[in-house]
């Protein structure tokens, strides 16, 4: 603290702090209080700033890792003994903007509050007892341990119940627009806040009528279900998905990354590939799968495998009916394994697409069928070839 003013009294009986005004870094607060000098003494302080600024929060762990820009509204209090204190931290961010890399940007004037209510035992461990995160309209609960600020070392624990969606999407981009639905959220960590980054966080999302558009998909998804994770992995069993005429179920997994994995089975009424590829009407399959490529990090950078057995499966001009099989799509090359289909008739068949060079697409495809008229088997290569055979 420095530029003190203020009344500060000593005694036999302790230290009295009365309207003591000062600054932390350049941020002004004032203090009011009392200290007891016994030899258990006991302390009653509380300090309040109309305007705590962002860099005076770089020392303290986790904070430090946020973009901070403007000032925050602080009041907090300290009651009891120096081997037990009771604490209070009411944080108005309301003025302050702030972004945690690509994935939470808050702006300035969007309503925020933070709330920490707990204790500091043996003047090391910290347990915050309650903690509430307001933002917007949406609000989180938990409780966080610290071993100590010299070894901040936590554990944490968080959820929220029908917590809505729409609202949060102005602070989170991964929402895509005009997201709805609601989720019951659980969430527990642990780490080092210190390292931030390397914590592991696990715990399970429940989606009730859950809607987003994803930047590189045509038509929002609509998700019902439960997602496990931990940290980077995210495993669901029954996931139900609808989007445009799609509707099928989901079981399997996705590990996040800079080589992102997706390994899915998908059971059900549908499955429309337009739903999920952009690209205009009278494209092909490899010009659609090169415009989704070109922004989605899981097809140009990742693995994708699926295994799928649907009622009704379509792309394009394909109408296919009970079609099961499996797929693989990785350095930029799908592979069809195997597809068993009806086409007014029963078909398999296999092949690939290579989009290594993106200027030369290269495809490769082999279809079996018996007994089945020349006009339904060719009309899987389109129109025109559907309308000229017999």
């Amino acid at each position: 603290m420095s530029n003190l003013s203020g009344t500060l009294s000593y005694s036999d009986q302790g230290i009295k702090l009365k309207a003591l005004r000062g600054n932390y870094g350049k941020s002004p607060v004032k203090l009011d209080g009392e200290i007891d000098s016994g030899a258990n003494s006991r302390w009653s302080i509380r300090a309040i700033s109309s305007g705590f600024y962002a860099e005076d929060l770089k020392d303290i762990p986790f904070f430090e890792t946020l973009n901070f820009t403007g000032s925050a509204k602080l009041d907090f209090s300290l009651d009891g003994s120096s081997q037990l204190l009771r604490f209070e931290n009411k944080i108005d961010l309301t003025p302050v903007a702030y972004r945690y890399k690509d994935v939470l940007i808050k702006d300035a004037e969007a309503l925020n509050k933070l709330q920490l209510k707990g204790r500091v035992i043996g003047g090391k461990t910290i347990a915050i007892e309650r903690l509430t995160y307001e933002l917007g309209e949406s609000k989180l609960a938990g409780k966080v341990g610290i071993k100590s600020l010299d070894s901040p070392v936590f554990t944490l624990a968080l959820g929220a119940q029908n917590f809505q969606i729409a609202p949060m999407a102005k602070f989170i981009p991964a929402l895509g627009d005009n997201p709805k639905g609601s989720v019951n959220l659980d969430v527990r960590g642990r780490g080092d806040l210190k390292q931030f980054d390397a914590s592991t966080f696990e715990g399970a999302v429940e989606l009730a009528n859950f809607s987003f558009k994803p930047e590189s998909f045509p038509k929002p998804l609509n998700l019902k279900g439960k997602i496990k994770f931990l940290n980077g992995q995210y495993d669901f069993s029954a996931l139900e998905l609808n989007s445009g005429s799609s509707n099928f179920m989901m079981s399997g997994g996705y590990k996040a990354g800079s080589q992102p994995v997706l390994d899915v089975a998908l059971t059900g009424k549908s499955l429309v590939l337009d739903d999920f590829f952009a690209s205009s009407a009278d494209s092909s399959m490899a010009v659609a799968l090169k415009s989704t490529l070109e922004r989605s990090d899981l097809l140009s950078q990742g693995t994708s495998k699926v295994v799928f057995n649907v009622g009704q499966l379509n792309f394009k001009f394909w109408r296919l009916e009970r079609a099961e099989g499996n797929l693989i799509f990785k350095n930029k090359k799908l592979e069809i394994n195997r597809l068993d289909a009806y086409a007014g008739e029963p078909i398999q068949g296999q092949g690939s697409i290579s989009l290594v060079d993106p200027k030369a697409i290269q495809f490769e495809t082999h279809i079996w069928a018996k007994n089945t008229s020349t006009g339904k088997l060719f009309a899987l290569f389109g129109p025109v070839f559907g309308d000229s055979l017999s």
